[in-house]
């Protein structure tokens, strides 16, 4: 039974065995660093296809840029300091690699080191708890296989991916009763990003009540409470604009306005008015959500082991009362720190022998049949027959290699990512969703325009358009834009070719 390295019997180590061998030290480095290794790569490919968009990437690149020469790390994506937009201190010790070479390949390396590095933690809480070493290793792949793994991997950059290893490493040495590795842990998952205080508070709720470990509990409750309150009361608002409002608060208004224009009125009217979300709840995108999050560990997840859920309740509760659905698509970063609590109640299951599975090959076939399946109905419902669009590609490079190191670029959501380590970059068409925010923001303002304006662009240098690749709403606007910049004296097309237009300010204008 013991001839493959996944298929094997559950055999619980005794509680005096140790599991720090070589062989236990090599197997989780090499898994994480396999896995790692093909998500870089996935992840890079993705960016040189110019798949590669949305803020998040433009955002933290020409932040991390700026810290790195010294600057004020004001982005003029999103029109506010860095550390209003979700109080992410991660970002200061990474532009130290921008120093070395201002890349942007740094941040795909760092995301998906992270989230494959994972793996190593979490095959130690599985000899923590007394798991067989296949069984561990059978846990792992699975662990990066997972849907919400891969998405998040490929997903542009968000710091708060960064801090998946160090939430498991939390939950293990809380265990082993290591409180200056704890406290280090916990300390670097806030660092990544203000909401995961949320995280660590319940991660405390968790190790008090059920796991009994009262010093460790009792540490991450206050602070996580500490955070929580310095974060939101003291340093966002600090960076924050007069009279505007910082990320925190524009989600707020954004994805759960319906419950209160701030966190005090928020909370108070989930607890005392459960009429104004209770239909928001139940409703059959939140069953799919649930289904498709926990179908995957369907077959580990008993009842009488969901304690370690506690610290993955805010983050849920966040996804499903969001009424943006990009909460709940799992294609993005907002699942991570649920996956994680989901995996340690999974160990906590299999240490029981509560469930289904019990071999570390059944676990891994388990989870490739999902990834085929769920493979297949993807391709099955998606434009198969669209092709990639090799003309536009190389236009594209061609244009952007003509865009100034320095200078104020407008330029299309796909493209964004290629020209963002510069002091000013804007985003063109404005995404709906962050119109209402950006509209009272004066750096960002003129882009939020009615519809059949023209655009203020005189604080441009160069603008870089493509059409085609966006809906058609903001292929009209585009277009609008383009055809307002062949009658504007103040510049020249400089380049046009499939759809690729790259409009330079003439000189002296």
């Amino acid at each position: 039974m013991l001839n493959s390295p996944i298929d094997a019997d559950y055999a619980p180590l005794p509680a005096t065995t140790g599991f720090v061998t070589p062989t236990a030290v090599r197997t989780p480095l090499v898994i994480a660093a396999i896995g790692g290794l093909v998500l870089f790569i996935a992840a890079v490919l993705r960016h040189t296809f110019l798949r590669s968009g949305g803020y998040d990437l433009s955002i933290f690149d020409q932040s991390i840029y700026l810290i790195s020469q010294g600057q004020n790390p004001f982005s003029t994506l999103i029109g506010m300091h860095i550390l209003a937009d979700h109080v992410s201190f991660i970002l200061y010790p990474i532009s130290l690699l921008y120093k070395i070479v201002p890349s942007v390949y740094w941040l795909f390396a760092l995301q998906t080191g992270a989230i494959a590095g994972g793996v190593i933690p979490l095959y130690y809480l599985c000899r923590q708890s007394h798991l067989s070493h296949h069984q561990a290793i059978g846990l792992s792949i699975a662990y990066l296989l997972y849907p919400v793994t891969i998405f998040a991997s490929l997903f542009d950059f968000n710091p708060s991916t960064l801090a998946v290893p160090f939430l498991l490493g939390s939950v293990y040495f809380a265990r082993a009763q290591k409180l200056a590795w704890f406290v280090a842990c916990i300390a670097i998952v806030m660092a990544c990003r203000d909401a995961s205080s949320l995280t660590i508070i319940f991660l405390g709720i968790w190790l008090l009540g059920f796991e009994k470990r009262y010093r460790a509990g009792a540490i991450a409750i206050v602070v996580g409470v500490a955070w929580f309150l310095l974060t939101t009361k003291v340093i966002a608002p600090m960076f924050t604009l007069p009279g505007t409002v910082n990320t925190a608060d524009s989600v707020i208004i954004r994805s759960y306005g319906y419950l209160g224009g701030s966190i005090p009125e928020l909370l108070k009217n989930f607890f005392l008015r459960p009429d104004l979300w209770l239909g928001h709840v139940l409703t059959p995108s939140t069953f799919k959500y649930l289904t498709v999050l926990l179908v995957p560990l369907a077959w580990g997840l008993s009842p009488r082991h969901l304690a370690p859920l506690i610290g993955a309740a805010p983050t849920l509760a966040m996804n499903i009362l969001a009424e943006e659905e990009a909460f709940r698509a799992l294609k993005y970063f907002y699942d991570l720190p649920i996956l994680v609590f989901m995996f340690v109640a999974l160990i906590s299951a299999m240490q029981a022998q509560k469930t289904w599975f019990k071999r570390g090959r059944t676990i891994v076939l388990w989870t490739l049949v999902l990834i085929l399946l769920g493979g297949s109905a993807r391709m099955a419902t998606s434009n198969a027959g669209s092709s990639f669009n090799w003309p536009q590609y190389w236009a594209a490079r061609e244009a952007i290699a003509q865009i100034k190191p320095t200078g104020a670029v407008l330029t299309n959501h796909g493209l964004a990512p290629q020209v963002s380590q510069r002091s000013v970059i804007h985003v063109y068409p404005m995404l709906p969703n962050y119109q209402p925010v950006f509209a009272q923001l004066p750096g960002l303002k003129h882009l939020t325009a009615p519809r059949g304006t023209d655009l203020d662009v005189s604080m441009y240098d160069q603008l870089l358009l493509r059409i085609g690749k966006t809906d058609e709403d903001h292929d009209w606007q585009s277009n609008r834009l383009i055809t307002q910049l062949k009658a504007d004296p103040r510049f020249e097309l400089g380049y046009a070719k499939a759809e690729v237009y790259l409009f330079n300010r003439r000189p002296n204008t």
